[in-house]
């Protein structure tokens, strides 16, 4: 079951406790047919080598430090354990 919540921007502190720390080893390739999107496929290909993408690193928690950082938008997270 998916939850979906409006949370406050106070959350943004917890949200970045997690590790946005990921292995790269396959992409996805989109193949359109004539009917447009209506008959896209998606092929699994490896990446070789498979490769670390790390957003902490890469981008900080600094893009998520303010609520304004958001904008209109939102966030998706998992729900916070209950203690």
């Amino acid at each position: 079951m998916i939850e979906i919540r409006e949370e406050t921007a106070d959350c943004i502190d917890d949200y970045a406790t997690v590790p946005m720390t990921y292995l790269v080893s396959s992409r996805l390739r989109v193949s359109l047919s004539e009917s447009g999107l209506a008959g896209a496929t998606l092929t699994e290909e490896p990446v070789v080598p498979p490769w670390e993408k790390d957003y902490d690193h890469d981008y900080g928690d600094a893009s998520l430090s303010t609520a304004s950082a958001l904008g209109s938008g939102c966030l998706l997270a998992p729900p916070r354990a209950s203690t």
